[in-house]
């Protein structure tokens, strides 16, 4: 009985293809006095924040008392230039706590200020959670002449407290861990 010879095919495709990429956090957290550890009164430039209309840092906290009427409060901090690059992503964590709208629809949000004109901005809120968001800067032009991390409250009087905040770099990497396994055979 002759031999029986197998044939092997040469597969035409991988047998798998990485499809997945991830986010992941390179570097130390970029925000100074991310627990609002250094008291700083109203309308008072501090060793990090700087607090605007109606903000106080006392406690460890943020608070924003907008009685008034005022809806364009800010705190923010100016950082190092060139920290909030175009092009590149950040995760933003913070926590809001004692929302109160006045009866009315304020909100409070971050924003992150590149030197170069670029920022992005953070979603508007108006319920006490702690919120995480990728922020990528280059959303829009027309920023700070210098690197800053804003908290901004928008349309009606708004009090509310920030009780921390924490900011990472993101880099995108590609992951060899995952894929579309494939039988081998050619097709």
């Amino acid at each position: 009985m002759p031999a029986t010879i197998q044939t092997i095919q040469k597969p035409k495709r991988a047998r798998a293809l990485d499809t997945s990429t991830s986010e992941q956090i390179i570097g130390n957290q970029l925000c100074n006095d991310p627990n609002f550890d250094t008291a700083v009164g109203e309308g008072v430039t501090g060793t990090y924040w700087t607090c605007q209309d109606d903000w106080v840092i006392s406690s460890n906290t943020a608070t924003c008392t907008n009685d008034s009427g005022d809806a364009n409060g800010n705190l923010f901090q100016t950082t190092t230039t060139g920290l909030f690059v175009t092009g590149a992503t950040y995760r933003v964590t913070y926590t809001v706590s004692g929302i109160n709208q006045h009866g009315g629809s304020g909100k409070i949000r971050i924003a992150l200020y590149g030197s170069d004109g670029y920022y992005a901005t953070g979603t508007s809120r108006t319920t006490n959670d702690t919120y995480t968001e990728d922020l990528t800067i280059g959303s829009s032009t027309g920023g700070a002449v210098d690197d800053r991390i804003y908290f901004q409250t928008q349309s009606d009087p708004i009090s509310v407290t920030i009780d921390t905040v924490t900011i990472h770099k993101l880099e995108s990497f590609g992951n060899n861990n995952h894929g579309q396994i494939y039988s081998g055979r050619a097709l």
